[in-house]
């Protein structure tokens, strides 16, 4: 195999006599009792008895199953325990991205422990000595030389780490550069470096500055696996903010935690993490807005979520989708409403009267409105850029390339860069793709390859779960189907989310690669979340006020269960090609049934 090649830079159901199947896990106009609240959601319950307040006419963006109170957690619809579970998810997910690779000694070639992360005869230095490298740190990229040319790469960078990791550096010394993305990503990625110079220097003692001995592979990836880590808690949040059930949201975490795309991105120092983590939080942010309980509350997270919304785009403008699909359904609803009625052919919705988010006056809330989701996200990313308006070494300062505009000038200059050369690049390369081929996985990207002797080989390669990725499918068709026959918001939330984060890159002409799909198997793994925890309930017609509604009797978590030990499974199948863990080259590079490479464009 060649070595790695561096990278390019909703509605409510209308009222009938008849039985339905209403989602009873939304909330009528009317108050219902808590015990019809946990019959419609929680796991194991037995259903409400019926003569309770009519649930039919679900309002899109109310849940029978609020946390009770008005402290800081109940204004987030959270309980302890799902903080707890949160922070655990986060632990876990830290664990294995830190720490990896985890594997039997006996691989190492070395004595000592049963189980070790350490990877010994791999390359530590750009003279190519070879030596151990532990966790995070590993792997190094060995360097290739051209006569007259100092080695590439020059300090083991991975992939596109020969672009950030320096990019973090820079931002950290105040040199200018150029990057046809936004800052935030790299600044979090210099405050990984930072962090650990100052580990060694201050804590450690080791002679030098903090910026230098943090310019390594452990010092460049620190920041991506934290942010990748609070992603997987963050999965969780924004779950349990579409639909409260926490069977959805232990699914949507343990799919985001152990999915391969997911895993890698948060293992080596790249962005493509970092917007994908904002993104999910400012999502799970603007569904707490789109339930505020009062005038202040739906000020104040307008405001929270716009900020929110604006780091992501100061990170990779393509989360700007986040953005659209928030802005979406905050104007569509209040326009559904006005039309009263949809039909189309014999499908009919009747859409209810919707009030704004905590009451607010239609006066205070549209001039809110653009100003925290329009202005607020511009002037955050505005922001983002503050610090190099300081920079002043390197051939792109703001003062250099302004000319008579000045700094302002070299700013707006340096924007119109970004987009014409993300509008106009012309290049090609071994691992590039077409959008619609990423959900099936067609053609992943090799981050690092490695011969270590002695017949095995270590290898990293961008690929998804494929059990995950690939059950998402139906999923999403699921997902589809219930959102118009059960006229149920949270799958019509999925789809839309998901051709929203996918569909704007067939218009995109420059080459492609998988991580691109980031935001879309955001919304891929809500999907197949969501499709385990409705298929797992049973359900049963109930009277209630005069109707029939269908309502959860109870649920069967063997299911989830079993997806949730097949995930797992999958993941310690794969982890090898994830994490360069070193195996026998047969086994790395063999087809389906020999080795790791199911499909052949894989390899």
């Amino acid at each position: 195999m060649k070595q790695p090649e561096s990278g390019t830079k909703g509605g409510a159901k209308a009222p009938s006599p008849k039985p339905t199947d209403s989602d009873s896990d939304s909330t009528s106009t009317s108050s219902v009792t808590a015990a019809e609240a946990d019959a419609s959601v929680a796991p194991g319950r037995e259903a409400a008895a019926e003569g309770a307040p009519d649930p039919a006419i679900p309002l899109p963006l109310e849940d029978p199953d609020e946390p009770e109170g008005r402290g800081f957690l109940a204004r987030l619809r959270l309980t302890r325990l799902d903080v707890g579970l949160m922070v655990a998810f986060v632990l876990v997910a830290l664990f294995f991205r830190f720490f990896s690779p985890i594997m039997p000694n006996f691989l190492s070639g070395q004595p000592g422990p049963p189980i070790t992360n350490c990877v010994h005869n791999t390359p530590i230095d750009a003279s190519g000595h070879l030596g151990t490298l532990c966790g995070l740190a590993y792997p190094y990229q060995r360097s290739s030389t051209v006569p007259g040319q100092p080695p590439q790469p020059p300090n083991g960078e991975v992939f596109d780490e020969i672009y950030f990791g320096i990019f973090g550096h820079d931002d950290l010394v105040g040199v200018t550069y150029f990057d046809p993305e936004p800052p935030v990503a790299k600044y979090v990625i210099a405050g990984g470096q930072w962090v650990y110079g100052f580990y060694r220097h201050v804590i450690r003692g080791e002679p030098g500055s903090i910026t230098e001995l943090g310019y390594n592979t452990l010092g460049w990836r620190l920041g991506v696996c934290v942010f990748g880590s609070l992603g997987v808690g963050f999965m969780y949040f924004l779950a349990l903010q579409i639909w409260r059930n926490r069977w959805f949201a232990i699914a949507a975490a343990f799919f985001a935690c152990f999915d391969g795309l997911f895993f890698v991105e948060s293992r080596i120092g790249v962005i493509d993490m970092i917007p994908a983590t904002l993104q999910i939080l400012a999502l799970g942010l603007f569904l707490v807005h789109m339930r505020a309980r009062s005038k202040w509350d739906s000020l104040l997270t307008l405001g929270i979520c716009g900020f929110a919304m604006g780091l992501g785009f100061a990170a990779k403008w393509t989360a700007l989708a986040a953005l659209g699909i928030a802005i979406v359904f905050l104007v569509g609803g209040p326009l559904l409403s006005k039309m009263g009625r949809i039909q189309v052919g014999s499908y009919a919705l009747e859409v209810p009267d919707q009030p704004l988010p905590g009451g607010v006056s239609g006066k205070v809330y549209w001039p809110a409105f653009v100003g925290a989701m329009i202005v607020l996200p511009c002037a955050v990313y505005f922001a983002s850029w503050i610090p190099w308006f300081f920079f002043t070494s390197g051939p792109y300062t703001f003062q250099a390339v302004g000319g008579s505009g000045g700094a302002l000038g070299g700013w707006w200059w340096y924007q119109y860069q970004i987009w014409y050369y993300q509008a106009h690049l012309v290049a090609t390369h071994p691992y590039a793709s077409k959008w619609y081929t990423w959900p099936f996985l067609i053609r992943p990207v090799w981050y690092y390859y490695q011969s270590l002797g002695g017949g095995l080989a270590a290898g990293i390669l961008n690929l998804g779960n494929p059990i995950i990725w690939w059950a998402s499918l139906p999923a999403l068709v699921y997902c589809g189907y219930d959102a118009i026959t059960n006229r149920r918001w949270q799958p019509a939330l999925i789809v839309f989310g998901f051709l929203a984060e996918w569909l704007p890159f067939s218009q995109i002409t420059r080459i492609l690669f998988l991580y691109h799909m980031f935001g879309g198997l955001i919304f891929m793994i809500l999907a197949l979340a969501y499709t385990l925890a409705r298929l797992q309930e049973t359900r049963a017609m109930t009277l209630r006020g005069g109707r029939w509604v269908s309502v959860v009797t109870r649920t069967r978590p063997g299911y989830m269960v079993a997806a949730l030990a097949i995930v797992f499974l999958f993941f310690l199948y794969f982890y090898p090609i994830w994490t360069g863990t070193p195996i026998p080259g047969a086994a790395l590079l063999g087809g389906f049934g020999t080795g790791k490479m199911w499909l052949s464009s894989w390899s």
